[in-house]
């Protein structure tokens, strides 16, 4: 069952490197507020906690499953000694497999669509 799970991974490796991907994510994230548009009428003038939970909620639940998946099955190609290393490219790119995630389900969409017409 532990390898159903965790897969190769001790729990202590899989633990450490949720975490370790969790922080590098959410520390992008930040960076990424020091984009924002502090004039905009969508976006308060002053730094605002509840403000970024609230309109970053989706992406950072998608992000939580993200890692958790990515961690999990990336260990066929990423011995567990290098978990942690993974853990932290994870939580660098998490945004950017979302985007990767989405443009995946739309070209599949759209190929299942075209399929459908020619019947």
């Amino acid at each position: 069952m532990k390898e159903i799970l965790l897969g190769s991974a001790t729990p202590v490796q899989f633990a450490a490197a949720l975490v370790i991907a969790y922080i590098t994510a959410f520390t992008m994230m930040l960076i990424g507020t020091t984009k924002r548009d502090i004039n905009s009428t969508r976006t308060p003038f002053c730094w605002s906690w509840e403000f970024f939970t609230s309109d970053n909620f989706k992406r950072i639940l998608g992000n939580i499953l993200l890692i958790i998946l990515v961690i999990r099955f990336s260990q066929k190609w990423v011995p567990a000694e290098y978990i942690a290393y993974g853990a932290a490219i994870v939580g660098l790119l998490s945004d950017k497999l979302s985007v990767l995630i989405l443009k995946l389900q739309e070209k599949l969409a759209a190929i299942g669509n075209s399929k459908i017409d020619k019947l």
